[in-house]
């Protein structure tokens, strides 16, 4: 992973603070405060993101984005200025995957300014947070509703 390396200490912070700016300016859902640990990540009634990405020949890897149902609905609701309605569950999809889509790809642009990316389609997940790997790095945001945790993980190139 040449390139991060550098960074590895700040990549927790970086998490945290790119996902706020996009919450609370394009998503327009400030965060309230960070989390500590990871106790969100097994909880059943979430919405969980994967957008995978491409940083070079050197290293791949995806950035997974778990939210609360309700905050889900939330970040929803402001982001398509629905007035407290109830948004239908193929749009809340829709706004967390463009929320994961702005994240990773601000997050990259911080991270790997020496080399390009490519940011793969995201797509919703039906499964349980995958374990951690020895290279991730995890986040948890409180929301005015509800919760968000960020996982970055990244790898070597095949």
């Amino acid at each position: 992973m040449t390139g991060i390396t550098g960074i590895t200490q700040s990549i927790p912070d970086l998490l945290v603070n790119t996902a706020a700016e996009a919450l609370g300016t394009m998503f327009f859902t400030p965060v309230t405060r960070r989390l500590k640990g990871s106790f969100v990540a097994n909880t059943t009634d979430t919405l969980l993101v994967r957008i995978p990405f491409l940083a070079g020949s050197q290293s791949n890897g995806a950035l997974d984005v778990r939210v609360s149902s309700e905050g889900a609905q939330w970040i929803a609701s402001s982001f398509l200025a629905s007035d407290g309605a109830t948004v239908p569950e193929y749009r809340v999809n829709d706004v967390i995957c463009e929320l994961a889509n702005v994240i990773c790809g601000s997050l990259l642009s911080v991270m790997l300014t020496d080399r390009g990316f490519r940011l793969l389609t995201p797509e919703v997940l039906r499964e349980k947070f995958p374990d951690q790997r020895p290279s991730s790095f995890e986040e948890s945001l409180e929301l005015e509703r509800g919760w968000l945790t960020l996982r970055l993980n990244m790898s070597p190139a095949a």
